[in-house]
This record gives C-alpha cells, sequence and structure tokens, in this order.
C-alpha cells in the first residue's frame, strides 16, 4: 500500500479465523451405572484443515480413551471433525468434568466442561408383605431402597391418596425406620397400599394386601312384625363383618327359597313378603357366618285377617233414614228445578200486548153537538167485551153505565190482533179483553187502550 493515499483505500473484511472453532460441546447428563456413556464434541476451521481432538476429565488429559473420529459436512455444507468420546461400563469413578480440545497449525480451541453423573436405578432393600389383622390391632408395613441420588419413598393406598386412617389420625410414618404403620385397624383400612421408590432415572413399585378381620354382626336387631292378611311384608337383617359373611334365611327352622311371593334383595340382606298369608305366620331366623364365627337374630311374623266392618242395628236404621231424606231433597229440587223451567217457556210464549197513548180526533155524537161529560170525574174505561170473564174497570166517581157512542176518525183507529197459531201454546182459560179508556178533561179528548186477561195483565 506503499504510495497509496489513505483517503482511497477500501475497506478490506477479514475472513473467519483459521483457528478451530467447537460448533458442538460435550452435554452433561446422567450416566447409568453399568452402562456405556457418550460425549460428542464438533469442530470446524476457515479454510478446513486436520485437526486434532484432545479429551480432558478434570483438567487432565484423558490416558487411552476410547474415541471415534470422523468427518461430515453441516447444513450450511461446511465441512466439520467430530470426536466421540466413549465412557464403556460406567462405574462411580468415572463420574466428573470431561472437556475437549481442538487444535491444527493455526492455534488450540477449548470446549465447555461437561458434568457427568453416575446414577443408579433404585433397589428395594425392604418390601411390605401382605398383612391380615384383626380389628382393633397395629398394622406394619416396611418399604426401604436405595439408589444414586437417593431415592424418595411414598405410599398409596388402592392406587390414590385417600388414607382413613390417616384422616382418622391413626395412621404413621418413620422414615428413618422405614416404617409404615396404621393403629386400632378398621375394616375401613383393608385394602392394596403400594411403596414406590422414585429417583431421577425411574421409579419402583411394590404392592402388600392389607386385610382386616372382624367378627359377623348386626347393624341393627331384628324386630317383630305384624300385619294385615293381604299386604306386603319387609323384614331387613342388616350386618356386616371381614370377611363378608354369609347369609341364610329360615322360618320355623326351614331355609327359604325364592319364589313369586318371596324375594331377597340387598344382597339377601332383605326379605320381601308379597300378599302376606295367614300360613306365612311364624319365626323368621337369620343367620350370618365368616371364619370367625356364627350369628343369629330372629323375628316373630304375625298375618292377621283382614278388617271387617260391622254395623249394629241402630247404625243401620239411621243410615237408612239419611239415605231417604237425601232422596227425598233430591227429587224435590229436580221438580222446582222442571216447573220453574216449564213457567218460563209458557211465558214466553204469551203474546204482549202494548198499552199506548193515542190521541184521537174529536168525538162526533149523534144527534148533539157536545153531549153533557161526568161531573164528578174527567175520565172513565169501558171494557171491549171481548173476553167473557174480563169485567169493565172505572175510575172513582165516573158511572159505569154511561154509555157514548163514538166514531174514531178511521186514518187513526189500531187493530190489535192474536199472534198467529199463538193460542195453541196457550192455556185454554186464556181469555183477553182489550179496555178503553177516555180522558175528557182536555179537548180534544184522548183515549187510551190496555190489554188483559182474565186473572193476570
Amino acid at each position: 500500500m506503499r504510495g497509496l493515499s489513505i483517503t482511497k483505500l477500501r475497506e478490506n473484511k477479514c475472513g473467519d479465523s483459521p483457528r478451530p472453532k467447537v460448533v458442538e460441546h460435550p452435554k452433561t447428563h446422567l450416566a447409568l451405572k453399568g452402562q456405556a456413556a457418550h460425549l460428542v464434541c464438533s469442530a470446524t476451521s476457515n479454510p478446513f484443515s486436520n485437526m486434532t481432538f484432545l479429551w480432558r476429565k478434570n483438567n487432565n488429559n484423558i490416558s487411552n480413551p476410547i474415541v471415534y473420529e470422523n468427518t461430515t459436512s453441516s447444513a450450511t455444507g461446511q465441512p466439520q471433525a467430530t470426536s466421540v468420546l466413549v465412557i464403556p461400563d460406567v462405574t462411580h469413578a468415572d463420574a466428573g468434568k470431561y472437556q475437549c480440545v481442538v487444535s491444527n497449525n493455526f492455534g488450540t480451541t477449548y470446549s465447555t466442561k461437561a458434568k457427568v453423573n453416575i446414577v443408579t436405578y433404585p433397589r428395594f432393600t425392604k418390601t411390605p408383605s401382605n398383612v391380615t389383622v384383626n380389628t382393633g390391632e397395629t398394622v406394619t408395613l416396611n418399604c426401604a431402597a436405595v439408589g444414586d441420588p437417593t431415592p424418595e419413598i411414598s405410599w398409596k393406598k388402592d392406587g390414590g391418596n385417600d388414607f382413613p386412617a390417616a384422616r382418622e389420625r391413626r395412621m404413621n410414618v418413620m422414615p428413618a425406620d422405614h416404617l409404615f404403620f396404621i393403629v386400632n385397624a378398621k375394616t375401613t383400612d383393608m385394602g392394596i397400599y403400594s411403596c414406590a421408590a422414585r429417583n431421577p432415572i425411574g421409579t419402583i413399585v411394590v404392592n402388600a394386601t392389607l386385610t382386616v378381620l372382624e367378627e359377623p354382626s348386626f347393624v341393627r336387631i331384628m324386630e317383630n312384625k305384624q300385619v294385615t292378611s293381604g299386604d306386603s311384608v319387609v323384614l331387613p337383617c342388616m350386618i356386616t363383618g371381614s370377611p363378608k359373611p354369609v347369609l341364610k334365611w329360615t322360618k320355623d327352622g326351614i331355609p327359604i327359597s325364592p319364589t313369586d311371593r318371596f324375594y331377597f334383595t340387598a344382597e339377601d340382606q332383605i326379605l320381601v313378603i308379597l300378599g302376606a298369608e295367614s300360613s306365612d305366620a311364624g319365626q323368621y331366623e337369620c343367620e350370618i357366618t365368616n371364619e370367625l364365627g356364627t350369628k343369629r337374630d330372629t323375628t316373630e311374623l304375625r298375618v292377621l285377617p283382614p278388617v271387617a266392618i260391622k254395623v249394629n242395628e241402630e247404625d243401620m236404621t239411621g243410615i237408612i233414614i239419611i239415605t231417604v231424606v237425601c232422596c227425598a231433597v233430591c227429587t224435590s229440587i229436580v221438580w222446582v228445578v222442571i216447573i220453574y223451567h216449564t213457567r218460563r217457556c209458557m211465558a214466553s210464549a204469551v203474546p204482549s200486548f202494548p198499552t199506548e197513548n193515542i190521541n184521537m180526533t174529536p168525538i162526533v155524537h149523534s144527534g148533539s153537538d157536545s153531549p153533557p161529560m161526568f161531573a164528578s170525574e174527567p175520565s172513565s174505561c169501558k171494557d171491549s167485551g171481548t173476553g167473557d170473564s174480563a169485567k169493565q174497570i172505572s175510575f172513582d166517581g165516573v158511572p159505569s153505565d154511561v154509555n157514548d157512542e163514538m166514531h174514531f176518525d178511521s186514518a187513526l183507529a189500531r187493530s190489535y190482533s192474536p199472534v198467529p197459531e199463538a193460542h195453541k201454546l196457550l192455556p185454554s182459560s186464556f181469555k183477553p179483553s182489550v179496555q178503553v179508556c177516555v180522558n175528557t178533561s182536555v179537548n180534544p179528548p184522548t183515549y187510551r187502550f190496555s190489554s188483559q186477561y182474565d186473572g193476570e195483565k
């Protein structure tokens, strides 16, 4: 670059160093005792050149290591050299920190250190055995294991963490002595207990069955029964015990077999009798047995005859009287309803004659201009004579024998005739009549017509 201006110099990019570069470092891992362990170290350089690998343990070179070396291409196509250190039949002496050293003509490169830990599977030194105890006794289970790292011990009951003894503070665990025990054993403690030993390499499990024996016993004492013939009856015999007792029913010493009327339920702990009969009465016995003994309990069944309703003579007489009175009252009510509806039908069939006030023209009398009127009263009414029994109705002070000849304007005359065929709906005694009333106190006089029939309006 002698003689060149500094301002005209171009940037010079240096390439990668030709010294080796580690692209895959050894990894820390757990080595299982008795098996082989492998540590991998890969390196490359630019330009790629021959490289040598050296393995070290705890900063000391490993003499006569078992190493496999090869050259491959990376994903980018760059060649790289790989060295694999093999540790056969690993023992605890092989634990430590391992490192690979890569060298070529341009320098040396060190990888990171990888820690190798030697571990072993857990192994039981004490295992629990199947245990059988009576209720109230103490149960002891042993479980211990070794491994590297030291395994943790845990317990399960029937595959879960529900321990009735733990809830009732009857269970204790002593890790130092590798003991698991239950005091005052109960039937609820029965089951399969699992001891598990676990470390990072794996888990081992061992099972033990706990059986708690209990004498057969009755949960409730059987009581005597009394039932009416034809009714159903239930005879319970609720029991407990471990192992589960065998139950047997007898009647008066004879075993009972299921029939259409006799059947068992709730694991033979309940006997049901349908439609009890007098022959079903007697002593029923429930016998329970297991390996710890046998117990019996009995109940007496009484079947009563059907209840008959007895009625004495006085009660029967009262019943008859009440029945007759009720029938009479009901009959009267029916007749009242019939008569009421009949009257309504008859009343609706009677024709209605309206009462009207009609202003009439002056009366024309024969032979005089103005006949003398009545002095005492201004009006009078006369029967039309259409009914046989219709009577003339007159007002106070008006002579009933006055007979005025009246002439009506034909234009104002009214004609009232019965409704056609209506007489067929009326009683034979019905006789209608029409009354005419005249008011002479006004000029011209007025007349009023009204209709009536014999006895009713």
